[in-house]
């Protein structure tokens, strides 16, 4: 089945026993959506619709990569996506996208679906992302482990032992005035 819009599902015209698409997302998907976070993926996305009663099921599989920073240097990494989620959505007078249940306006039953499908990738990336460890590409010069070890702190030039020390001076000087 075609769509008359690159993300648009005319639901009216999905048939009895369903419909797949499939579309692969590059990188003027992200460019087209009004966002900031991914400007560069490669990923395949599959779409199948199912007509059940009053409602539709729109089940997604999302498998590529994008191109997000690292939280430990902030350099582009490649991180992998494998998401897939179920969307349901019922003709109703008006959009409306409550969460569990998306409403489409029943005079069309057309639906949008570029912003779940950004959804769907962004859902699938892990909160903690970063490149293998020694392999960014900047020198980070600590780690968040060093935060809670005070004694290497000033036994190792630690960045933090010597904002522990002006922090120390700063409440000496108050507790004498």
């Amino acid at each position: 089945m075609e769509c008359s819009r690159p993300y648009t599902i005319a639901l009216r015209d999905v048939p009895a026993d369903g419909a797949t698409f499939a579309w692969h997302l590059g990188d003027d998907f992200f460019k087209d959506l009004d966002q900031t976070e991914i400007e560069h993926g490669n990923l395949d996305c599959t779409l199948r619709v199912r007509h059940k009663a009053d409602a539709y099921e729109l089940y997604i599989t999302m498998t590529g990569s994008v191109d997000i920073p690292c939280n430990r240097c902030l350099e582009p990494m490649e991180q992998g996506i494998d998401a897939e989620t179920t969307l349901n959505v019922k003709p109703g007078s008006c959009f409306e996208d409550d969460g569990d249940v998306i409403m489409v306006p029943a005079d069309t039953l057309e639906l949008d679906i570029a912003w779940n499908l950004y959804e769907v990738i962004v859902l699938g990336i892990p909160i903690q992302h970063a490149h293998a460890d020694g392999q960014c590409p900047v020198d980070v010069p600590f780690l968040v482990d060093d935060l809670g070890d005070e004694e290497s702190d000033t036994e190792t030039g630690s960045p933090f032992a010597k904002l522990k020390e002006l922090m120390g001076q700063g409440r000496g000087d108050k507790e004498k005035s």
